[in-house]
């Protein structure tokens, strides 16, 4: 038995409520239905591109809203935390996040805002963490190149000359 048949009996058996007075359309617990209260979002069958519908109250069900969802640019944001620059890349994440729970609120302007930052935070993450990379491998390639000349000339300072040979050969004898 679901709760409306309960609420139903309740009246009619316990509270002498004529049953005449109720008919089948009437809520026995006086609830207003939830669509009037707060706009719904649902969600049509699957699709290639699922658009959000956005119910507005009080229109006639045939005048349903629907816009596409914009990018979320997620993978690109967990890739720039990831390998570049993890504190931008942690808000471009944020930013994505709002992305959906905007758009499901029925927030479009807002979620494209939040599309935006998502994006321009995960492409300045990238420039910034190529950037540093960039100026990592040169510093490496900078300090073998100078390790290498060292060697060289630490070789050259251990290894006897011809001319040398035989002064050092002289003095020993």
């Amino acid at each position: 038995m679901d709760q409306h048949q309960q609420a139903y009996e309740h009246l009619v058996e316990e509270q002498g409520v004529p049953q005449q007075q109720l008919t089948d359309g009437d809520d026995p617990l006086n609830r207003k239905p939830y669509h009037d209260e707060v706009p719904m979002i649902t969600r049509g069958p699957p699709q290639t591109n699922s658009l959000p519908l956005v119910t507005i109250p009080n229109v006639s069900p045939s005048m349903v809203i629907t816009e596409p969802v914009p990018p979320d640019h997620l993978p690109l944001a967990i890739f720039t935390t990831i390998c570049c620059f993890w504190p931008l890349g942690i808000f471009a994440i944020l930013r994505a996040r709002d992305v959906h729970k905007k758009a499901w609120q029925g927030n479009m302007e807002g979620a494209r805002e939040a599309s935006r930052r998502s994006r321009l935070f995960s492409l300045i993450a990238l420039v910034i963490g190529i950037s540093i990379h960039v100026v990592c491998i040169i510093v490496i390639i900078i300090s073998i190149t100078r390790n290498i000349q060292f060697a060289k000339d630490a070789a050259n300072l251990y290894t006897p000359n011809d001319s040398s040979d035989e002064d050092t050969q002289s003095s020993w004898n």
